[in-house]
């Protein structure tokens, strides 16, 4: 049974990775939620976002979307979506260092709360993105609910395959266990 142990190691390894990157992200949302972009970062931000060939966005336009995305708590949902999702993958690999199943379960469903959250919240900001922004901004916010959406996928499709590899492993062993016996 020891190589079922050290078989969850790289399960750990990426959930830790995974998890300290989301909380990062979690952090910036809180940020967003809490104090926004001023003006002057606004004016920062649109620059690089006007030069593309489209529909050019306002420093008011922006700054409405923000206040609108503030009222609806969209992005203090998403951060509470990628903290558990975070926390669970951490406290995941802790379990998988140690060898121990549980961990990918934990991963598992935290990850399957942060994609139901983030996506949504996701979907609530590039709606709100639509209704505000030029062409640009709007397809920046569009592809940010794939890319959680992505990650959140990747960590429940990570959980659930370490979960299905680890069972037939303990097969395996079981079944050679019961041939050398007999």
């Amino acid at each position: 049974m020891n190589a079922k142990s050290s078989s969850l190691k790289p399960f750990g390894f990426i959930m830790l990775f995974g998890g300290a990157l989301l909380l990062l992200f979690a952090v910036q949302d809180f940020f967003a939620q809490s104090n926004g972009l001023s003006e002057q970062e606004i004016e920062i931000f649109l620059k690089t976002a006007n030069n593309q060939p489209g529909e050019n966005t306002t420093t008011e336009d922006f700054m409405e979307f923000q206040n609108e995305v503030q009222a609806s708590h969209a992005w203090q949902l998403r951060a509470i979506g990628l903290v558990i999702t975070g926390l669970g993958l951490g406290l995941g690999a802790t379990f998988c260092f140690k060898g121990q199943l549980p961990g990918l379960k934990i991963a598992g469903v935290t990850s399957g709360i942060g994609l139901i959250t983030s996506v949504w919240a996701s979907m609530s900001i590039k709606s709100l993105a639509q209704a505000h922004l030029g062409a640009n901004l709007h397809l920046t916010y569009s592809i940010w609910v794939f890319l959680f959406g992505g990650c959140h996928a990747f960590f429940v499709a990570i959980a659930s395959y370490g979960i299905i590899s680890h069972h037939s492993e303990v097969e395996i062993v079981f079944d050679s266990e019961a041939e050398l016996g007999a």
